[in-house]
Protein backbone atom coordinates (compact mmCIF):
# COMPACT_ATOMS: atom_id res chain seq x y z
CA UNK A 1 0.00 0.00 0.00
CA UNK A 2 2.60 2.54 1.04
CA UNK A 3 4.83 1.70 -2.14
CA UNK A 4 1.20 2.06 -4.48
CA UNK A 5 2.22 5.08 -7.38
CA UNK A 6 -1.34 6.58 -6.73
CA UNK A 7 -0.67 6.60 -2.74
CA UNK A 8 1.67 8.90 -3.34
CA UNK A 9 2.89 8.77 0.33
CA UNK A 10 4.35 12.64 0.89
CA UNK A 11 4.56 12.04 4.94
CA UNK A 12 6.84 9.89 7.03
CA UNK A 13 8.27 10.14 10.51
CA UNK A 14 11.04 11.98 11.75
CA UNK A 15 12.61 9.82 14.65
CA UNK A 16 12.54 12.93 16.03
CA UNK A 17 10.27 13.89 19.33
CA UNK A 18 9.65 17.16 20.86
CA UNK A 19 10.15 17.96 24.24
CA UNK A 20 7.45 15.99 26.00
CA UNK A 21 7.79 12.88 24.33
CA UNK A 22 5.65 13.13 21.71
CA UNK A 23 6.78 11.55 18.03
CA UNK A 24 7.05 14.50 14.95
CA UNK A 25 5.83 13.56 11.72
CA UNK A 26 6.62 15.84 8.60
CA UNK A 27 5.54 16.05 5.18
CA UNK A 28 6.31 17.80 1.90
CA UNK A 29 3.36 18.67 -0.58
CA UNK A 30 6.66 19.17 -3.41
CA UNK A 31 7.52 15.69 -3.14
CA UNK A 32 3.68 14.63 -4.43
CA UNK A 33 2.71 13.95 -8.22
CA UNK A 34 -0.58 15.62 -8.09
CA UNK A 35 -1.26 13.63 -11.41
CA UNK A 36 -0.95 10.40 -10.42
CA UNK A 37 -2.29 10.37 -7.15
CA UNK A 38 -5.16 8.62 -6.31
CA UNK A 39 -7.92 9.18 -4.14
CA UNK A 40 -8.32 6.06 -2.07
CA UNK A 41 -4.67 4.59 -1.94
CA UNK A 42 -3.40 7.81 -0.73
CA UNK A 43 -5.99 8.73 2.07
CA UNK A 44 -5.11 4.51 3.27
CA UNK A 45 -1.64 5.59 2.76
CA UNK A 46 -1.56 8.65 5.03
CA UNK A 47 -3.88 6.84 7.41
CA UNK A 48 -1.33 4.24 7.80
CA UNK A 49 1.74 6.80 8.73
CA UNK A 50 -1.10 8.52 11.15
CA UNK A 51 -1.45 5.15 12.62
CA UNK A 52 2.05 4.83 12.36
CA UNK A 53 2.87 8.18 14.51
CA UNK A 54 -0.10 7.12 16.44
CA UNK A 55 1.58 3.79 18.12
CA UNK A 56 4.82 5.60 18.97
CA UNK A 57 2.46 8.12 20.74
CA UNK A 58 3.74 8.08 24.62
CA UNK A 59 0.74 7.41 26.57
CA UNK A 60 1.91 10.75 28.61
CA UNK A 61 2.06 12.73 26.09
CA UNK A 62 -1.43 14.35 24.37
CA UNK A 63 -0.89 13.51 20.82
CA UNK A 64 1.64 13.93 18.04
CA UNK A 65 3.37 16.61 15.75
CA UNK A 66 3.33 16.91 12.03
CA UNK A 67 4.85 19.74 10.50
CA UNK A 68 3.54 20.09 6.68
CA UNK A 69 6.01 22.29 3.79
CA UNK A 70 3.55 23.47 1.58
CA UNK A 71 5.90 24.47 -0.86
CA UNK A 72 5.80 23.38 -4.50
CA UNK A 73 7.62 24.51 -7.40
CA UNK A 74 6.18 27.06 -9.45
CA UNK A 75 4.09 25.54 -12.59
CA UNK A 76 3.67 22.67 -10.96
CA UNK A 77 0.56 20.14 -11.73
CA UNK A 78 -2.06 18.77 -9.70
CA UNK A 79 -1.30 20.95 -6.85
CA UNK A 80 -4.75 21.88 -6.26
CA UNK A 81 -5.55 18.03 -7.11
CA UNK A 82 -3.45 17.50 -3.56
CA UNK A 83 -4.85 20.37 -1.35
CA UNK A 84 -8.28 18.74 -1.91
CA UNK A 85 -7.13 15.43 -0.75
CA UNK A 86 -5.13 16.77 1.88
CA UNK A 87 -8.47 18.74 3.23
CA UNK A 88 -10.58 14.81 2.64
CA UNK A 89 -7.39 13.28 4.43
CA UNK A 90 -7.76 15.88 7.42
CA UNK A 91 -11.65 15.43 7.94
CA UNK A 92 -11.37 11.46 8.32
CA UNK A 93 -8.22 11.86 10.74
CA UNK A 94 -10.42 14.43 12.41
CA UNK A 95 -13.12 11.09 12.79
CA UNK A 96 -10.83 8.32 12.79
CA UNK A 97 -7.91 9.96 15.60
CA UNK A 98 -9.84 13.17 16.97
CA UNK A 99 -7.15 13.55 19.53
CA UNK A 100 -3.68 12.07 17.36
CA UNK A 101 -2.48 15.68 16.50
CA UNK A 102 -1.58 17.74 19.40
CA UNK A 103 -0.09 20.34 17.16
CA UNK A 104 0.23 20.34 13.28
CA UNK A 105 2.12 23.23 11.42
CA UNK A 106 2.01 24.08 7.86
CA UNK A 107 4.60 25.81 6.65
CA UNK A 108 4.85 28.11 3.21
CA UNK A 109 1.19 28.85 2.80
CA UNK A 110 0.59 30.70 -0.05
CA UNK A 111 -1.92 33.43 -0.16
CA UNK A 112 -4.55 31.18 -1.99
CA UNK A 113 -4.24 28.52 0.32
CA UNK A 114 -4.71 30.91 3.12
CA UNK A 115 -7.93 31.77 1.44
CA UNK A 116 -8.72 28.19 0.56
CA UNK A 117 -8.14 27.37 4.24
CA UNK A 118 -10.97 30.04 5.61
CA UNK A 119 -13.23 27.63 4.17
CA UNK A 120 -11.91 24.24 4.34
CA UNK A 121 -11.13 25.02 8.17
CA UNK A 122 -14.89 25.29 8.90
CA UNK A 123 -15.70 21.86 8.16
CA UNK A 124 -12.88 20.60 10.99
CA UNK A 125 -14.07 20.86 15.16
CA UNK A 126 -13.08 24.21 16.44
CA UNK A 127 -10.67 21.56 19.02
CA UNK A 128 -8.87 20.30 15.52
CA UNK A 129 -8.99 23.39 14.13
CA UNK A 130 -7.46 25.34 17.16
CA UNK A 131 -4.47 22.49 16.66
CA UNK A 132 -3.45 24.09 13.74
CA UNK A 133 -0.98 26.44 12.53
CA UNK A 134 -0.57 28.28 9.38
CA UNK A 135 2.95 29.82 8.30
CA UNK A 136 4.85 31.51 5.77
CA UNK A 137 7.56 30.99 4.18
CA UNK A 138 9.38 32.85 7.67
CA UNK A 139 8.41 29.97 9.79
CA UNK A 140 11.67 28.79 11.42
CA UNK A 141 11.57 31.38 14.23
CA UNK A 142 7.89 30.47 14.93
CA UNK A 143 8.41 26.79 14.72
CA UNK A 144 11.07 27.41 17.50
CA UNK A 145 8.77 29.01 20.11
CA UNK A 146 6.80 25.78 19.67
CA UNK A 147 9.48 23.04 19.20
CA UNK A 148 13.03 22.72 21.05
CA UNK A 149 16.05 22.84 18.34
CA UNK A 150 17.18 19.49 18.67
CA UNK A 151 14.06 18.16 18.14
CA UNK A 152 13.94 19.70 14.86
CA UNK A 153 15.72 19.24 11.44
CA UNK A 154 18.19 21.66 9.97
CA UNK A 155 16.51 22.35 7.04
CA UNK A 156 13.76 23.50 9.80
CA UNK A 157 16.12 25.91 11.40
CA UNK A 158 17.14 22.71 14.29
CA UNK A 159 19.91 21.20 15.59
CA UNK A 160 19.07 17.19 15.25
CA UNK A 161 20.93 15.02 12.89
CA UNK A 162 19.13 14.74 9.32
CA UNK A 163 18.18 16.82 6.48
CA UNK A 164 19.80 19.60 6.27
CA UNK A 165 18.41 21.09 3.08
CA UNK A 166 14.71 20.97 1.63
CA UNK A 167 16.09 18.49 -0.98
CA UNK A 168 17.33 16.53 1.32
CA UNK A 169 14.33 15.98 3.42
CA UNK A 170 12.23 15.37 -0.33
CA UNK A 171 14.88 12.22 -0.39
CA UNK A 172 14.40 11.23 3.49
CA UNK A 173 10.67 11.14 2.22
CA UNK A 174 10.25 9.61 -0.40
CA UNK A 175 12.44 6.71 1.38
CA UNK A 176 10.19 6.24 4.70
CA UNK A 177 8.18 3.76 2.73
CA UNK A 178 10.92 1.26 2.12
CA UNK A 179 12.21 2.20 5.80
CA UNK A 180 8.74 1.03 6.96
CA UNK A 181 8.81 -2.25 5.50
CA UNK A 182 12.26 -2.86 6.27
CA UNK A 183 11.08 -1.96 10.29
CA UNK A 184 8.04 -4.31 10.00
CA UNK A 185 10.06 -6.90 8.78
CA UNK A 186 12.58 -6.88 11.46
CA UNK A 187 9.52 -6.88 14.14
Amino acid sequence: LLKHPGAQLYACDTGLRDAEGRPIGVGRINVMDGPAMEHEPHIAAMGAFIELLVRKCNPEADGMIYILDLYSKPGAAGNSHGIRTLHEALKRVNVVYPEAAYRVFMLNSSFSFRLIWKVAGLLLTKRTHSKIEIMSSKYQEKLLQHLPQESLFPCFGGTAEGPKTMEELDEFILAAPDRYLLEASEQ
